[in-house]
């Protein structure tokens, strides 16, 4: 089995909930890619704890990025080929900088994503750009075994979010950008294995949020051709708000593959 977990850390520099802790879950546990997302610093100043014996780090990040960056790949065998722009090889734009990784092996690729924050300065903008470029490397990658795991920052349906209410998480039309690539046969992992109807809670901003309100904005999408490979996916959600690692829950999505 190849278990791929994902989690938005808040920055490591924040002191939000108990990092240290998802880190030593981890190192119990064993999976064979994490994914971080808003590290919040170039990788040289990464905690000691980040440093996984047995793991291959990779980081990318921009200091003069729009908003916080950062996004990381632990792994346990070194990748083959690492990749940190979202965009094609003619232009990068500033607002994709520092938000996309992508490891790859013979067998399948990981991605770990930070989409930009809409409820930010120009954000909803910034949003768009990003999902624009995102979908269209999606759409090249189709055939090949991927998965794109992160904090999305935008819902993809109903039961995501805790009321039909206006909400910057629930952009129309940068929900249809990413929705293109769901159309074309990419998947939700978690929806995969769990239906539409299950209520999905993944980010909070308080107590009250955490017990009721939350949004289910970190996800997992995976390509066409892992369709058949996926056996499990869930998310791994603290049992009290005192005993999160960070403001969102981690995911986790497994498939059945024998070797990289």
């Amino acid at each position: 089995m190849f278990v791929i977990n994902s989690l938005n850390i808040n920055a490591f520099k924040n002191g939000m909930g108990d990092k240290p802790a998802f880190f030593s879950a981890v190192r119990a546990a064993l999976p064979d890619v994490v994914c971080l997302q808003e590290t919040g610093m170039p990788e040289d100043r990464f905690p000691n704890y980040v440093r996984l014996e047995g793991y291959h780090l990779e980081s990318a990040f921009d200091p003069l990025g729009i908003g916080t960056t950062g996004v990381s790949i632990l792994s346990r065998q070194k990748p083959a080929a690492v990749r940190r722009s979202v965009c094609d090889a003619i232009t990068e734009h500033a607002e994709c900088r520092g938000r996309f990784i992508a490891a790859t092996w013979p067998a399948i690729a990981v991605a770990s994503i930070y989409a930009p924050n809409p409820d930010a300065p120009n954000g909803k903008a910034n949003q768009a750009q990003f999902f624009s470029c995102l979908v269209s490397f999606m759409l090249k990658h189709s055939q090949q075994a991927y998965v794109i795991a992160g904090d999305f920052n935008t819902i993809l349906g109903n039961g995501d979010r805790p009321s039909t209410k206006s909400s910057p998480w629930a952009n129309a039309r940068n929900r249809a950008i990413l929705l293109q690539a769901i159309e074309s046969g990419w998947f939700d992992t978690f929806r995969r294995i769990h239906g539409q109807a299950v209520r999905r809670v993944t980010a909070w901003h308080s107590q009250s949020a955490f017990e009721s309100a939350g949004y289910g904005i970190d996800f997992q999408l995976a390509s066409p051709a892992t369709r058949n490979r996926l056996v499990d996916a869930a998310i791994l959600r603290p049992e009290t708000y005192m005993k999160q690692f960070s403001d969102h829950a981690a995911t986790k999505s497994t498939y059945e593959l024998e070797k990289l």
